[in-house]
């Protein structure tokens, strides 16, 4: 299961995939359709007029490739530098383009395939193939793809508008699932107490890379009856080959030694970029990166900022609106998982504000939208009966008001600032 979601992972981002296999079909249908015979309703050519008309469509369908191309790599580019490198990922994994340059390949396949067909039989023109059946199918499908490179241009445009970008991050946030979901363990709240006491079996990472996502079932499966593992790590964190990954209680045989690292290995997903498979900080990331990059004196875009920093809100309020995840689980067999480092409300609350406060401490307009951020993310904590858990969100809030004091504000300017917190959180002083 980890290694069909890893694969299907790759080729949602991969640019070469979709259209490679247009191209496959574009020349088993050319090959198979041309003996196909038809009525006249399809029209009939001449092998120059054939001649001439696939190759207008051949060329066509290449010269509006290159614009697809073109046009693909300009919205990377431009999305990595006015806005994040981190939002390519949402970019990449588009399907819109993608289908659209598998159909102008797989168009110019088809095309020059039949093309290749038109000939003349022993010289006499009256017996000539051309294959007329081909040849109106390959004008439509010339057609169709300049349309869609048209619409994909029209897609693309609006694909850069900031807000679209933001929402997909959205979007890909409320997809992520949390380690364990849908393994099948029974999830339970551990603690400390829950380390063995011993030594234990050392178990290291085999590659370096971004944790992608574990497979708890998998685990599970290769780890002894009864056994404790303590994973030391989380998806989202970086792996460094011959690191710590987790320690096994009882420790295992030497012997066994080397089949249960290789084991353990195969149920991680380590990969060179972060996916938000497993990771749900990784949306956070991105939107506050989008903040970050747009306050920036080289950017200076406080509309943006503000646009990202909302949308940061409304995955902060998802997250505290559901369950806090599990990070202890356990089988049928008694075996037990212990993730040591979950990502705790305070870690995501330091995540989300803490390098946006420092950015935004000379901005009055800016820090009062955090403030109001933050109060959308405490209400929708308060309205799901989990308040509790808003605590560290008003605390980056209280460093702010604080960082304000010390920024060298006008009077005016600190006056709204005390005025938007006390409105929104009351006064603590």
């Amino acid at each position: 299961m980890l290694r069909v979601r890893r694969v299907f992972e790759d080729l949602r981002a991969n640019q070469f995939f979709l259209p490679a296999c247009a191209v496959v079909v574009g020349y088993v249908l050319a090959r198979n359709l041309v003996g196909v015979t038809s009525g006249s309703w399809v029209g009939e050519s001449t092998v120059e007029s054939a001649r001439a008309v696939l190759t207008t469509v051949a060329a066509a369908t290449t010269t509006f490739a290159s614009i697809a191309f073109s046009v693909s790599l300009l919205v990377m580019q431009q999305g990595s530098v006015q806005f994040s490198p981190r939002v390519l990922p949402a970019l990449t994994r588009d399907p819109f383009n993608r289908r659209v340059i598998a159909l102008v390949m797989g168009t110019f396949t088809f095309t020059l395939v039949t093309l290749q067909r038109v000939q003349v039989s022993e010289g006499e023109t009256p017996n000539a193939q051309v294959p007329n059946v081909s040849i109106t199918i390959a004008v439509g499908l010339g057609i169709f793809a300049v349309m869609a490179v048209v619409a994909a241009i029209h897609h693309t445009a609006q694909n850069m508008n900031i807000s679209t970008i933001l929402q997909r991050i959205v979007a890909e946030s409320r997809r992520t699932g949390t380690i364990g979901s849908g393994s099948g363990l029974r999830g339970s709240h551990g603690s400390t107490e829950d380390v063995p006491e011993g030594k234990g079996t050392v178990i290291s990472f085999e590659h370096d890379g971004w944790i992608r996502s574990i497979d708890l079932r998998a685990l599970c499966h290769h780890l002894p009856d009864g056994s404790t593992l303590i994973v030391d790590s989380a998806p989202g964190r970086y792996a460094v080959r011959g690191a710590e990954f987790a320690t096994l209680w009882p420790p295992c045989a030497e012997d066994a030694r080397a089949r249960v690292q290789r084991q353990v290995a195969s149920t991680l997903d380590i990969g060179a970029t972060r996916t938000v498979g497993q990771d749900p900080s990784l949306p956070v990331r991105q939107l506050v990166d989008v903040s970050l990059k747009a306050l920036s004196p080289g950017i200076n875009d406080p509309t943006t900022a503000l646009d990202a920093i909302f949308h940061t809100g409304t995955v902060l309020a998802d997250r505290l609106r559901a369950d806090i995840p599990f990070d202890r689980f356990e089988d049928e067999r008694g075996t037990v998982i212990w993730l040591r480092h979950p990502l705790t409300d305070e870690e995501l609350a330091e995540l989300s504000l803490s390098e946006l406060r420092v950015a935004a401490a000379g901005l009055p307009a800016v820090i009062m939208y955090i403030f109001e951020m933050v109060e959308v993310v405490v209400e929708a904590a308060r309205a799901a009966g989990r308040e509790e858990r808003a605590e560290p969100f008003l605390t980056e809030a209280r460093h702010l008001r604080d960082q304000a004091r010390d920024a060298g504000l006008s009077d005016h300017d600190l006056a709204r600032v005390e005025t938007a917190y006390t409105k929104r959180f009351g006064s603590d002083d």
